[in-house]
């Protein structure tokens, strides 16, 4: 476990920058870990920018659920992601594609990102019948051939 400082990244979002032992151990080989900030596990991508070097990008959501503020130092630690997505599947969305095959079908074959993408379309919803309405407008969507995340 190491310690962490939240920093802002051009003033637009919030970063948290690997050390060089967490670079060492899984730039190249492992891209989505999960991350324990203050015994609160998320999911998340190592980033690499020209300017800045190795980060995690944490969102305005994200940092709310951890209960953490821009400027603070938490204690973190970083693993491989070991599950399907590298990302948690929505209940909602999964029941939704359980129910229609078509859906379900083509759901299957797009690509990680994909896939990762209109599951947080459906997460971003707060109520039960928003990500409903959501999940069902998503496989209405990728049936007629929309797949991506910008075109829902």
């Amino acid at each position: 476990m190491a310690n962490y400082k939240i920093e802002t990244l051009q003033g637009y979002a919030s970063v948290i920058f690997l050390n060089a032992a967490t670079i060492n151990k899984f730039v190249g080989k492992e891209k989505r870990l999960l991350c324990t900030i203050n015994t609160q596990e998320i999911h998340c991508a190592i980033m690499n920018s020209k300017v800045f070097g190795y980060h995690i990008m944490l969102g305005k959501s994200t940092l709310k659920k951890l209960g953490v503020k821009i400027g603070e130092i938490v204690a973190a630690t970083f693993s491989k992601d070991n599950s399907v997505l590298q990302f948690e599947q929505n209940k909602i969305l999964q029941e939704v594609l359980d129910l229609d095959d078509e859906a379900n079908k083509i759901f299957i074959t797009l690509t990680d990102g994909n896939k990762r993408g209109l599951i947080n379309l459906v997460n971003m919803k707060k109520s039960e019948q928003k990500k409903i309405d959501r999940a069902l407008l998503i496989a209405e969507k990728i049936k007629m051939g929309i797949s991506q995340q910008m075109k829902m």
